[in-house]
């Protein structure tokens, strides 16, 4: 069985190599600790997206309707 701490190290420590591969491409030159900060909560809003995607929407009508107005 898995132990969901060493899960949550491993995403963790792959969540910071992917914000230090954009801060290489990009040239943002972030500190390790703004790297970390960024990492942990790009996870936080990972973890929130992930649980919104799995709702099934499928049939279920809008509560309020948008009309594009024509210019």
């Amino acid at each position: 069985m898995k132990n969901p701490a060493d899960q949550n190290d491993v995403e963790s420590r792959l969540m910071e190599e992917r914000v230090r591969k954009l801060d290489a491409e990009y040239g943002f030159h972030f500190s390790d600790e703004e790297i970390k900060l960024i990492a942990r909560q790009t996870e936080k809003f990972d973890r929130l997206f992930r649980s919104l995607n799995q709702v099934d929407l499928a049939g279920v009508m809008p509560l309020l309707k948008l009309n594009r107005k024509e210019p």
